[in-house]
């Protein structure tokens, strides 16, 4: 992937992202992801934790999720070749029946984002704290055509304002949702998605970002941030500001 100082453009009509296997170029365009597509995508992620007996199981299922985002969001694929030599949108039920070898990193491309791993100082401001986030979004173009590989976004920054002890306890608290289906002894506990909490403070504390454009202009106002942010990112840069910081003892280096 490569590392791009572009502005990300973030109200694009559609979003393409592209995947080579076997030597083959594969192109994946979706309608622009909604704050709905994104929390319906991210509720319907299961993470069980089921007591039978004595054992513990624990269950993890994000490509039930993933094959509705398809479903509901895919505009077209480039890169297959049909035996009759349709495209593959003319083929009755293509949909339902997209590759999992393709689809799911597909969707893990959607909303690769991540906390920046750029050196950068690290001010402090009593009012304000600083997130950088690293992020893919569109293809690399070779000869107009996608290469295969991802544009890498860098450093995109958020500022948001510190958290008020009511926000602290919100997203504290947001660690440890879940509800016991079948009683105590030998239900399951169904560990609960966080995103809309996470949400909802970034919507509250968001002050102005760097790196983002909409309408073809840096993003600005916190009205349109809101309105137009990602929201993957915006789960991204809350989690960012309450994490702790990955130390490294000196003498281990």
């Amino acid at each position: 992937m490569q590392s791009n100082s572009e502005l990300l453009p973030l109200d694009l009509a559609e979003r393409t992202v592209a995947i080579k296997d076997r030597g083959q170029v594969i192109t994946y365009t979706f309608r622009r992801l909604t704050s709905d597509d994104w929390a319906r995508y991210m509720s319907g992620i299961v993470i069980e934790t089921e007591r039978r007996g004595g054992a513990v199981v624990n269950t993890m299922d994000t490509r039930t999720a993933a094959d509705d985002l398809i479903k509901s969001a895919i505009v077209r694929v480039h890169g297959y070749v049909t035996r009759d030599g349709r495209r593959v949108d003319e083929v009755e039920g293509w949909k339902d029946n997209l590759p999992y070898r393709h689809t799911i990193p597909a969707v893990n491309l959607l909303q690769e984002v991540s906390g920046s791993k750029e050196d950068r100082p690290i001010f402090f401001d009593a009012k304000v704290e600083e997130v950088l986030l690293d992020a893919v979004w569109d293809p690399i173009l070779v000869d107009d055509k996608p290469s295969g590989q991802m544009k890498k976004y860098t450093g995109l920054v958020h500022r948001l304002s510190r958290p008020t002890p009511e926000q602290k306890k919100l997203y504290n608290r947001s660690l440890a949702e879940s509800r016991v289906v079948g009683g105590a002894r030998n239900g399951r506990t169904i560990h609960g998605g966080r995103h809309r909490t996470l949400s909802q403070l970034y919507d509250e504390m968001i002050v102005e970002v760097e790196g983002y454009a909409a309408n073809g202009q840096p993003l600005t106002g916190r009205s349109a941030i809101v309105q137009q942010m990602d929201y993957t990112h915006k789960v991204t840069a809350i989690d960012e500001l309450f994490s702790t910081a990955d130390v490294t003892n000196a003498e281990d280096e």
